[in-house]
C-alpha cells in the first residue's frame, strides 16, 4: 500500500532557488512515500495516474531522504536541490528532520 503523507514546504524569505520548481507554486506537497525505500518501476507507473506530487527517496550511500516531484521522475530528467525543504509533524513522516526537494532541473 503506498502512503500520502500532506507536508508542508519550507523557504528561505530571500529569493527562489529553484528555477520555477514546483515547491516555488505552493506551500504544501502530498508526499508519497515508496514501501521500498527506492524508486521501482511500479512507482514510476502509479506516478502517472495520479496528480504531480514529491516522492520520498533514500539515498542507499548516505541513507538520507530527498524528495523529487513525481513529473520529473517520470521524464528522467535530472533534479537537483533547490533550497526548500519539506516536513510534517505526523508521525508516519519518514525522517525527524526537514527533507530537501530536488526540484530544481537546470534546461
Amino acid at each position: 500500500m503506498k502512503k500520502f503523507l500532506l507536508a508542508f514546504v519550507y523557504k528561505s524569505p530571500l529569493a527562489d532557488s529553484t528555477n520555477g520548481g514546483l515547491s516555488s507554486q505552493t506551500d504544501k506537497g502530498l508526499l508519497f512515500e515508496s514501501p521500498h525505500g527506492n524508486i521501482t518501476e511500479e512507482d514510476i507507473q502509479f506516478t502517472k495516474r495520479t496528480l504531480d506530487h514529491l516522492v520520498i527517496i533514500k539515498d542507499g550511500r548516505t541513507q538520507h531522504f530527498y524528495a523529487v516531484p513525481s513529473k520529473i521522475l517520470k521524464d528522467g530528467k535530472h533534479s537537483m536541490f533547490g533550497g526548500n525543504f519539506i516536513y510534517t509533524s505526523d508521525s508516519r513522516f519518514p525522517s525527524d528532520y526537514p527533507i530537501a526537494i530536488h526540484d530544481r532541473v537546470e534546461y
